[in-house]
């Protein structure tokens, strides 16, 4: 139910609202730069300038990464965040379970599930290839000594880090 306890390491968050919403008490800056920061990775860093100042000047995916982007947080701040609250619910998961029955939930659970972590996946080698150009050298010395290739290691790299991070 909406009252399983869940704690962090700081033992902060005492019920499932304060951990989905922070208990009502963040103020919407906090809220919108960890949007930003979530939906931002190194590829963002790197392959939209790449893209709209290289040698093409296409300006087409910034600009429809801003126009869609606008779009998308206009619909969910229009439809579900009102939902949300109107219905107790946490997670929009369980708002199409309500709207449209337990398949639905079921199936959009799954899709989500499928579409982030082929997102992942294509953070994770794109990152690995700039890793793998930046640290030519030491990649390579590496591959000398252990016969694994520097992409591998650029992989494992990135993955150590995500997994420390985390």
């Amino acid at each position: 139910g909406s009252e399983m306890c869940i704690r962090d390491r700081a033992g902060k968050q005492r019920n499932l609202e304060d951990f989905f919403r922070g208990g009502g008490k963040l103020p919407w800056y906090a809220v919108s730069a960890s949007m930003i920061a979530t939906i931002i990775s190194a590829v963002t860093f790197v392959a939209v300038p790449a893209r709209a100042w290289g040698e093409t000047g296409d300006f087409t995916y910034l600009q429809f990464g801003i126009i869609a982007g606008l779009l998308a947080r206009l619909a969910v701040a229009g439809v579900l965040v009102p939902a949300y609250f109107r219905y107790n619910i946490y997670r929009p998961y369980d708002y199409m379970g309500r709207q449209l029955g337990e398949a639905a939930r079921s199936i959009t659970t799954a899709l989500f599930s499928l579409l982030g972590m082929l997102g992942q996946a294509a953070r994770v080698y794109l990152t690995a290839l700039i890793l793998e150009l930046l640290l030519q050298e030491p990649l390579g010395a590496l591959y000398d000594r252990t016969g694994i290739d520097p992409f591998t290691w650029s992989v494992i790299a990135v993955g150590l880090v995500a997994v420390l991070w985390t």
